[in-house]
């Protein structure tokens, strides 16, 4: 009997120690914003790029590959893996693909984008800038490749014009560049 008494405060013991681990382990991941320090002014946003750099995120669907700083938050992917998001405070960067089920043609692309103050063609790309509904600014650029849409779209407040640069040059205009 006395072993049985044992077993079970062992047991229960060890239950206890496997929820505390738990419940510690969805408290501290359930932080959105981990990577981010707590200054998310354009300033703290070119330091924090500068200090972490830039990783790389393979798509898995669409085999792409897009440059992001280190320091953005990469959110949960959409269900159907076509891109993934990643943000720092009002900032984000989207990278994705679509099948060109409609056969647009870059111009066709363009044609569609209302908002955009800025466009640019070449060939089977398309670069363009504006300002959102919700009165953010962006830099996309949109490649057509063997009957898919590869989109890599940069928003941001006014404001972090100057602290974007370098996000815009790796992240948007580098975005399926080959090394």
């Amino acid at each position: 009997m006395r072993n049985y008494f044992i077993k079970m405060a062992a047991t229960t013991i060890t239950a206890i120690a496997i929820a505390t681990i738990a419940l510690l382990t969805i408290a501290t991941g359930c932080k959105t914003r981990t990577k981010q320090s707590t200054d998310l002014s354009p300033a703290g946003l070119q330091k924090a790029v500068e200090e972490s750099g830039f990783a790389t995120y393979t798509n898995e669907r669409f085999g792409f590959k897009l440059k992001y700083p280190k320091c953005f938050e990469m959110t949960p992917p959409p269900e159907n893996g076509d891109g993934r998001e990643f943000i720092w405070g009002d900032v984000s960067l989207t990278a994705y693909g679509c099948l060109n089920i409609f056969n647009d043609k870059a111009e066709d692309r363009a044609a569609q984008d209302s908002t955009s103050i800025y466009r640019n063609i070449v060939g089977n790309s398309y670069t363009s800038s504006g300002t959102t509904a919700d009165g953010l600014l962006y830099y996309q650029k949109e490649v057509l490749i063997d009957d898919t849409w590869y989109t890599s779209v940069l928003r941001y407040p006014k404001e972090y014009e100057d602290a974007i640069k370098d996000i815009k040059e790796k992240s948007v205009d580098g975005f399926l560049e080959r090394d």
